[in-house]
């Protein structure tokens, strides 16, 4: 077994280092069998240890360590060293920094005794505080402000000015209107508020004090309603923004006086609907309606239901439609055209008024004044250019009387239209009478403007008006005078109608409301038509502007729908036909008619039908008229102890039309 070589510890360190590197070159000597056969439990290795203390002596030296503890492998190296030695330079203990140092050869280990270490060395003393250096040239200086218009203005200031004294950070001389506290927005206000940043530079680093003019102001706030935010941050991947992307809101609840959808809105929670009157999809003992989702499970939106419900004096009536029982309807009141709506519409005049009552919704039309036509012209050109008629006035409705709960518009106008232009004067040998017509005023919604004048006869004629009743037309345009013989030979030319009268067309809904509203008409005036000249026509009048106002909900008629109960008709029985002259044909014959059952019959073309009841008793038969073409109808109900019926109908004229029976069943 080959020994690994230590070197003595002598306390000369120039020594001790010398036999220590020669130890070294020794132990690399060895083959590689021989050092594995040297190894031992411990680890070996080779370094130098330095340990430190501080003293206030720099003569007298610390007692060496007796009891150091260390390890290669750990950090720090020593775990444990006596007599206030430290393996690192300590900052503490006094001024004189002592030094000592010893060689080791295994990598970790306990060392014992003070004689292995070097006797301590002054390593170095902290020496007296420097004089103070010399101050320095001094630094730039800058710093921005952002200040702000107070109060709002209505538009953009010029860019203000101020000055910051650098000992304290103070703004002064701040130019008037601004602030550098922002005000309170108002959402009722139009004006706004203006910020602007200020940047002080003192390139010096000398100035007490540096004055600056601020950025192009720019709007700060424009709210054009009402916001309120109240505590908490916006935040987005966990950063906080300033600003909201109204394409991105999650909320609890909105609150709109409207929303504009340009798209579509998707409802997908299980209980997420449109809601009025009603709490939910069965609160259907409430007046109110329900669109939206339904679930089956309460957890996803798997349905749909679209309801309306209604209690009127108990009587229950409704529209439910959902995905699982389809369509439903209950006591509903089905109303049809009535014969009189065409003449629901109610017309008023300048100075007059119209009562609407509530509860209903109207629409009304407005006319402004027809304008008048314009003057022919005349012959010779010198007579110059015939004038232009008047403008019809414009015709003005205001609600005179606002029933109480009514928030809707309350003023309406309609322009009156603008007069025909007057025609020329002209002067040439071809003159030509349809040169001369004057054009027919703009027609209206009630019917057609006034006439163009023509000539009859030797007579220039003038431009007519519109018929009575026809408003806010035009007039029609007045004949240009026609001279065919002489010098002035030639052709004026027709005066132009005048314009129909605006239209303004509104929606006034009371529903809900219990009063009436009274709306009063003025203005309106129809336009005058003009003179013409050189023996040219005038033009005829325009017609006054109207009211024109009309119940959507009244003309129509309400079906029973008892009627109907019964379904499609039970049987339909078509009777033979013949071409044969003035002969009698037997009808069809049926036993399924019974007691109580409606029966109708449309008679032959030209051609009676006799119905005869089967065991009716005397009110056994009835007969139905024939007539071109169309037949007659008529519904008969079957007479107590009716069986079945038979029927006959007779044919004249070679024609084949029959007559049919029908059997729609018990009322």
């Amino acid at each position: 077994m080959t020994t690994i070589i230590h070197p003595p510890i002598t306390g000369d360190s120039q020594l001790d280092s010398w036999t220590y590197q020669l130890t070294n070159l020794i132990n690399q000597g060895l083959n590689s069998a021989e050092i594995s056969a040297a190894q031992s439990s411990v680890e070996t290795g080779s370094t130098t240890f330095y340990l430190y203390q501080r003293s206030s002596s720099s003569s007298s030296a610390p007692t060496l360590p007796t009891n150091v503890v260390y390890n290669f492998n750990n950090t720090p190296i020593v775990s444990s060293v006596n007599n206030g030695w430290s393996s690192s330079i300590p900052t503490s203990g006094g001024d004189h920094l002592w030094v000592t140092v010893r060689y080791v050869a295994e990598r970790s280990g306990t060392i014992i005794g003070s004689n292995s270490w070097d006797t301590p060395s002054l390593l170095g003393t902290t020496g007296p505080a420097g004089a103070a250096g010399a101050a320095g040239t001094p630094a730039p200086k800058q710093t921005q402000r952002t200040i702000y218009t107070n109060p709002a203005v209505a538009s953009a200031p010029s860019a203000p000015a101020a000055t910051i004294t650098w000992s304290t950070g103070a703004l002064s001389g701040i130019s008037s209107g601004w602030s550098e506290s922002p005000p309170t927005q108002s959402a009722t206000s139009s004006d706004s508020v203006y910020s602007s940043v200020v940047v002080f530079n003192d390139t010096s680093g000398s100035a007490t004090t540096t004055t600056a003019t601020g950025a192009t102001p720019v709007k700060a706030t424009e709210f054009s309603g009402l916001v309120t935010f109240s505590s908490g941050n916006f935040i987005t991947d966990e950063a906080t923004i300033t600003n909201i992307d109204g394409g991105n809101i999650t909320t609890g609840s909105v609150k709109a006086d409207s929303i504009d959808l340009d798209g579509t809105m998707t409802l997908d929670d299980p209980v997420s609907a449109f809601v009025a009157g009603r709490t939910s999809t069965s609160d259907f003992g409430s007046d109110g309606f329900y669109i939206g989702r339904t679930s089956t499970n309460g957890t996803a939106a798997n349905g749909f239901q679209l309801s309306s419900t209604s209690l009127i004096s108990n009587s229950f009536s409704a529209l439910v439609h959902d995905n699982v029982s389809g369509l439903a309807l209950y006591n509903p009141t089905i109303k049809l055209n009535s014969s009189n709506a065409s003449t629901n519409s109610t017309i008023t005049t300048s100075g007059n008024t119209v009562t609407l009552a509530g509860g209903e919704v109207y629409n009304i039309t407005i006319l402004g004044g027809g304008g008048g036509g314009g003057g022919g012209g005349g012959v010779p050109t010198s007579a110059g250019t015939a004038p232009s008629g008047t403008a019809g006035a414009t015709t003005t409705v205001t609600m005179s009387t606002v029933p109480s709960g009514y928030s809707g518009t309350t003023s309406w106008t309609a322009a009156g239209g603008a007069g025909g232009a007057g025609g020329t004067s002209n002067q040439n040998d071809n003159y030509s009478s349809s040169y001369g017509l004057g054009t027919s005023g703009q027609s209206s919604q009630f019917g057609d403007g006034g006439t163009g004048g023509g000539f009859s006869g030797s007579s220039a004629l003038a431009g007519g008006a519109p018929a009575s009743g026809v408003y806010g037309a035009g007039g029609g345009g007045g004949w240009g005078h026609r001279d065919g013989s002489g010098p002035t030979q030639g052709q004026g030319k027709g005066g132009i109608g005048g314009n129909r009268g605006g239209v303004t067309t509104a929606t006034i809904n009371l529903t809900g409301i219990s009063g009436n509203a009274v709306l009063t008409v003025s203005g309106g005036a129809a336009g005058s038509g003009a003179s013409g000249v050189g023996d040219g026509a005038s033009g005829g009048n325009g017609s006054a502007g109207v009211l024109s106002s009309s119940d959507i909900l009244t003309g129509y008629d309400e079906i029973d729908l008892s009627a109907f109960t019964t379904g499609l008709p039970k049987f339909i029985f078509q009777g033979s036909s013949s071409s044969s002259s003035s002969s009698t044909q037997n009808g069809p014959s049926s036993t399924a008619v019974q007691a109580g059952d409606s029966v109708l019959v449309h008679g032959g073309f030209r051609s009676a039908v006799t119905i005869t009841w089967t065991g009716a008793g005397s009110s056994n038969s009835f007969i139905v008229g024939g007539y071109d073409y169309t037949g007659v109808h008529v519904i008969y109900t079957a007479p107590s102890g009716t069986t079945g019926f038979t029927s006959t109908h007779g044919q004249i004229g070679g024609q084949s039309h029959g007559m049919t029976v029908t059997v729609i069943g018990s009322r």
